[in-house]
């Protein structure tokens, strides 16, 4: 039998009686041991077996567990550690038996049953509590206190129901001390012995003096962990509240509370070798929190610091105390946290406040010899901690400091940060933790500043040089130190690239170029020696630095500077660095992604000066080292940049040498050379072609908008059009000459517009896309492809704009016009293949709208309106189905027949604008065509059971319809409105949808719910006779029809809007009765349900349970129903 399973069987043994706690528990050890033994001796180890006498094995045996995660070890540093043993798995937790289930569900009924009783007789006493005396009060809760304490009894003793005494017992115990205090706060014992008189302090130890025997009497009877809380809980209380009693100061009082754990930690030590009860269970956790209370009463609560102090370092040695007895490595952590607090408050408060900069750097050092004491990984714990203490070290002294030495240097702080640097140099010597040894190039760099301060205390101009110089001393300190080697190159770098920082942000340049230039050489140093990323980072920093001296340089030199020519200079050196470290990968490689990142900043900052010659330089160098550098990494995107780059050449150029030209021929020149400089790009390298393609077509849109926008005449938008010709002509991808194509007879129209405007000022465009329709049929095929796609959408947005134009002219002529148009191109659309026949969806929709205005215009009437959108509808769909045998055609490339649906659209519009008879008729109207449409389209079900759907739901809001122009009377209306429910979710859910039973089930279920409950709503809100005599009778056909058919939807769901109906009706009668009769019927059920389940048990009375005589009688009543 394997170790979980034989534990298991022991945990049987000891529940039912069979074995007791400490052979069990000794039992387990035995086993746990054996089967670690058995894994050492497999893995070749030699075993550990433990010869101990009967009493040394019996003293702890529950602290196995708990010491195995403490690894002590005397071996050297030098020497490696050992292996910690393997932890054998945890035993399985038992599951509960049916047994155990049972009796946790009755303890459960018995505790609601209480506190409902509880509650009831609280609100009973509460109600007429006024008309008491003091005595009857105190009487009637002692009574209580009595009544529960007489039921434990009768429980515990007579009736042998453990659970149930158990239960009542609890409450006498709460009711104890509170019969107690009343009488108190009555003053029933003289008004000295009160609340309010002098004796309250006594009052409070004589009530916990009486309560702990009760509850130690109920611990040892009960095995109780309540009861074993209650009793050290009345102890702790008892105990302060006689310490109160003697008058002693708030100090002396948290001393003396914080003293008394030293009281329950030997006891709980004594009485760990004797035996090992419930309350020995309990009382750990307790000490643990009243040492946490004690500890929050002595940090937030005190009067004089000093006091505090004593009281800090006393906390600190009880849970040392705390970790020797109970072995928890979380007491040794709390006593590393309190006693370091303490020693800082007696510094603080007994040291002078110079000196104390110099002794609160050496409180940390105090855990660095008690760990030299210490076991096992403790060690590392105190080196954590004292990092910790030392970084608040390094704040107070700081602080304090500052403050003493009002802004200036202080000796003590130089001091005190030579003490936490020494203290983090050692710390680093000593642990592989890795922040201590960040942090001591960190203190370094501290007391290297506080040197400076010292010896230039009124100087702040030059502070970002002196933080860069700190920096720099502790980067050169940290390179004799071993362990901080590293770790002093990032920490003292960090500080020089801060100093360099703020250099920038003053500005002081010259600061700035002697920074960048130690940068520059810190990374020179370390590129020659690193390998690999960190190589690549340092030849990085190199070049930026490198710029930075450079652009502080020229800003430092230059009378008047330019920020864009400094950024200049230092792309000229970085290009410099480029051609001089070329064969060099790595820094020639970032030189010169640095000079064309920082050549950009120099072209961009250029556009701040109002000198061309400047926009001119910055723009020749940033395309020249684009182009270089587009040549070097070969990647034919930089073309583009480098054409971009020639644009501003050329704009910059043309302001500088040629006479003044307007701004229109000054963009057009633009493209015109740029087109050139693409076709010289292209002979160069053939794979700047599409890059430069790019730049070119968007510098001929940018003039093409520029046109738009300022120029009314036809000249510019001919010669844009002759370039987008040679475009067109220089093509080479079909793609490049499709939009080429489709940019020129855009621009061609804009033309066309401006030259007959005279004649067609709204229908210009219309009549270009009729030429455009006209060259359609004479062009070749493969220019009608090419056509094709340009024709079709330009004639729609042009149909748009015109029937825009002719809405707000308001000229019936020109709609006409338009309307014969668009029959025009709907001819057009039509006679095209393949899926060109959607676009005939847009024909559609102008003629709705061109119908909508001539309505408007002609001033129709709402129901004439309403005919004609009914007739244009009808129209429409007769036209569908005589040119698509189907709604949706799944094989061939003709797919849904739009005319069709714009038939049922036109007649839902007519139904907006029609009312009552007229409405209901386009509601009926489209309900059948929804219908027609259902039987067109078979072949995708899914589609046809929706427009079915849509046919049935329009119907039913037709049938609303009806129903609101007829006068019903108003108790009618409800049962109107939703008993056509059901018969429309049998046509969905068994004619139109064919769902399976299970789902009609809960569908027919869900529906009569909710008819149910929103004709049950109706009938309590209206409260009348007649709703209630409808309600009923409509109940009683439900379960009868039901019963007829059995179903249980409408057998229940009858029975329970019969029953609601009839409560709601007596509602006068049972409504008046005062809760807590409901209060003390509730929890006299529960108890005697309980109590009787119990006493059967004791007799051995045994019944089938509730719930199985229910699920057989259920099965069989309605078992055969659906």
């Amino acid at each position: 039998m394997k170790g979980p399973e034989l534990i298991k069987d022991l945990f049987d043994l000891k529940e039912k009686g069979y074995l007791k706690y400490e052979d069990y528990l000794r039992v387990v050890e035995g086993i746990n041991r054996y089967e670690k033994d058995q894994r050492r001796i497999a893995e070749g180890k030699e075993p550990h077996i433990q010869a101990t006498s009967e009493p040394e094995r019996s003293e702890e045996p529950q602290q196995i567990e708990r010491e195995q995660p403490i690894i002590t070890s005397t071996v050297p540093a030098a020497q490696p550690v050992p292996k910690p043993r393997p932890v054998p798995p945890p035993a399985p937790k038992p599951a509960l038996t049916a047994e155990q289930k049972r009796e946790r569900n009755l303890t459960l009924l018995m505790t609601a049953g209480v506190v409902l009783l509880l509650l009831g007789g609280l609100t009973l006493a509460t109600s007429n509590w006024d008309v008491f005396s003091s005595l009857a009060k105190t009487l009637l809760v002692g009574g209580i206190a009595a009544l529960f304490g007489g039921l434990g009894a009768l429980s515990q003793r007579v009736l042998h129901i453990t659970k149930t005494a158990f239960a009542f017992f609890v409450l006498f115990a709460l009711f104890v001390p509170i019969t107690i205090l009343s009488a108190g706060y009555f003053e029933l014992f003289g008004s000295w012995l009160s609340f309010s008189g002098d004796g309250k302090y006594v009052l409070g130890a004589v009530t916990s003096l009486i309560c702990l025997p009760i509850y130690w009497m109920f611990t040892k009877s009960f095995s109780s962990k309540l009861f074993a809380w209650f009793t050290l809980i009345a102890s702790a209380i008892g105990y302060a509240f006689i310490l109160l009693a003697f008058g002693i100061e708030k100090n002396a009082f948290y001393f003396a509370y914080a003293l008394g754990n030293a009281g329950y930690i030997y006891l709980f030590h004594v009485r760990k070798a004797k035996e090992a009860d419930i309350s020995q269970k309990v009382l750990p956790i307790f000490i643990q929190s009243n040492l946490i209370l004690s500890t929050l009463f002595i940090i937030i609560s005190f009067e004089q610091p000093l006091s505090q102090s004593f009281n800090l370092i006393l906390t600190a040695v009880l849970y040392l105390a705390m970790r020797m007895v109970n072995k928890r490595v979380e007491y040794e952590l709390l006593f590393m946290a309190f006693v370091s607090y303490g020693l800082y408050q007696l510094v603080e408060q007994a040291a002078g406040a110079g000196l104390s900069l110099v002794l609160i750097p050496i409180v940390p050092v105090v855990l660095l010899a008690v760990a030299r004491y210490s076991k096992g990984n403790l060690k590392k714990y105190y080196q954590i901690a004292n990092g910790a203490v030392s970084a608040l070290a390094f704040l107070l002294v700081t602080g304090k400091g500052l403050m003493l030495s009002s802004g200036e240097g202080s000796v003590w702080m130089l001091l005190g940060y030579l003490v936490i640097a020494g203290n983090f140099v050692y710390l680093s010597y000593n642990t592989a933790f890795r922040l201590f040894t960040y942090l001591a190039p960190f203190y370094i760099f501290s007391a290297a500043l506080e040197v400076y301060h010292l010896t230039s205390p009124s100087s702040i101009k030059y502070w970002p040089l002196a933080i860069g110089i700190s920096g720099l001393v502790a980067y050169v300190i940290g390179q004799f130190i071993r362990p901080i080697r590293r770790s002093s190159l990032y920490v003292g770098g960090a500080f020089l690239m801060g100093g360099f920082g703020l250099t920038l942000l003053i500005p002081e340049y010259w600061q700035t170029v002697v920074l960048a230039l130690l940068l520059t050489g810190l990374g020179a140093r370390h590129y020659l020696t690193e390998q690999g990323i960190s190589q690549k980072v340092f030849g990085a920093g190199v070049s930026v630095f490198l710029f930075f001296a450079g652009f502080s340089m020229g800003m430092a030199l230059i009378p008047d500077p330019d920020r864009a020519l400094a950024i200049g200079m230092g792309t000229i050196l970085l290009a410099a660095l480029y051609y001089w470290k070329k064969t060099d990968r790595i820094l020639g490689q970032y030189a010169l992604i640095g000079a064309m990142f920082v050549s950009l900043i120099s072209f961009l900052a250029s556009f701040d000066t109002e000198a061309d010659w400047i926009r001119l330089v910055c723009s020749l160098l940033f395309s020249f080292m684009m182009f270089v550098g587009t040549r070097y990494f070969k990647q034919s995107v930089g073309y583009g940049v480098v054409q971009a780059g020639l644009f501003f050449v050329f704009y910059a150029l043309l302001h500088l040498t040629a006479d003044p030209l307007s701004e229109r021929l000054t963009l057009i020149t633009i493209a015109a050379l740029l087109f050139v400089s693409y076709e010289v790009l292209k002979r160069v390298e053939r794979q700047s072609h599409l890059p430069a393609l790019v730049v070119g077509q968007a510098a001929l849109l940018y003039a093409v908008f520029y046109n738009f926008i300022t120029s009314g005449e036809t000249l510019p938008y001919l010669l844009l059009t002759v370039l987008y010709g040679l475009y067109v002509w220089r093509s080479v991808f079909e793609a490049e000459r499709k939009y080429s194509l489709y940019a020129g007879l855009t621009v061609l129209s804009a033309a066309f517009g401006f030259m007959v405007n005279e004649w067609f000022p709204n229908e210009n465009r219309l009549v270009y896309s009729l030429l455009l329709l006209a060259a359609y049929f004479v062009l070749s095929e493969a220019w009608k492809e090419r056509l094709r796609w340009y024709i079709v959408p330009f004639s729609i947005l042009v149909m748009a704009e015109y029937l825009a134009d002719s809405y707000y002219s308001g000229d019936v002529i020109s709609l006409w016009f338009y309307i014969g148009v668009i029959f025009v191109f709907m001819a057009f659309f039509h006679s095209l293949k393949g899926y060109w026949r959607t676009a005939a969806v847009f024909p559609l929709i102008f003629f709705g709208l061109g119908m909508a205005d001539l309505m408007d215009i002609y001033s129709l009437s709402s129901p004439l309106r309403a005919v004609v959108w009914y007739s244009i509808g009808i129209l429409f769909t007769s036209i569908g189905m005589f040119l698509y045998e189907k709604l949706y055609h799944h094989e061939n490339e003709e797919k849904v027949d739009f005319y069709g649906i714009a038939g049922l659209v036109y007649v839902w519009t007519g139904c907006m604008q029609a009312v009552e008879w007229v409405f209901i008729t386009g509601f009926t109207l489209i309900a059948l065509l929804l219908y027609q449409h259902s039987r067109r389209i078979n072949e995708v079900p899914i589609a046809q059971k929706v427009l079915q759907t849509l046919s049935l739901l329009v119907g039913l809001l037709t049938y609303y319809t009806i129903i609101d122009m007829i006068d019903f009377p108003e108790y009618l209306m409800t049962e109107l409105y939703v008993l056509p429910w059901i018969l429309v979710s049998y046509l969905l859910t068994r004619k139109t949808w064919n769902l399976s039973e299970k789902v009609i089930m809960y569908v027919q279920y869900s529906l009569i719910g909710v008819i149910s409950l929103i004709l049950m709503i109706d009938a309590m809100y209206s409260y009348k006779i007649i709703d209630a005599i409808i309600l009923g009778t409509l109940a009683v056909i439900a379960i009868l029809y039901g019963f007829v058919s059995k179903q249980k939807s409408y057998f229940f769901s009858g029975l329970i809007v019969l029953l609601v109906n009839v409560l709601v009706q007596t509602r006068p009668y049972w409504g008046n009765m005062p809760w807590w009769v409901y209060l003390l019927i509730a929890g006299i059920l529960l108890i005697g349900f309980a109590g009787y389940n119990e006493f059967k048990k004791q007799k051995g009375i045994e019944s089938p349970s509730l719930k199985e005589q229910f699920l057989r009688k259920w099965g069989t009543w309605f078992g055969a129903w659906k």
